[in-house]
């Protein structure tokens, strides 16, 4: 019997150790539920994504944007196929919300 992650296993540590922000593209993304301090963007520049926010679920389609903000529990995964473009931006670098 597998046993569920604990909070701190979905921590991903390796994002908030990352002093600036970072951009990538990405095909058919697919993500294991995880939350970091830094925010996450996500545009589907092809395509839809299923996206869960904490455990909302949403379909974010082709030129439409997913914003994951500080802490929030998120995960992706393509039913179809798609294309991403990922930021993910250092709280740093983002005066207001500090």
């Amino acid at each position: 019997m597998h046993s569920q992650p604990t909070l701190a296993q979905r921590y991903e540590r390796k994002r908030d150790d990352q002093p600036l922000p970072d951009l990538w593209h990405s095909c058919n993304n697919q993500c294991k539920p995880h939350f970091h301090s830094s925010i996450e963007l996500v545009h589907v520049t092809s395509g839809a994504l299923t996206v869960y926010l904490d455990d909302q679920k949403y379909t974010v389609r082709e030129n439409q944007l997913m914003i994951a903000s500080a802490y929030t529990l998120h995960r992706y995964q393509s039913d179809v196929p798609s294309t991403e473009t990922i930021m993910i931006i250092p709280l740093s670098f983002v005066p207001s919300l500090q």
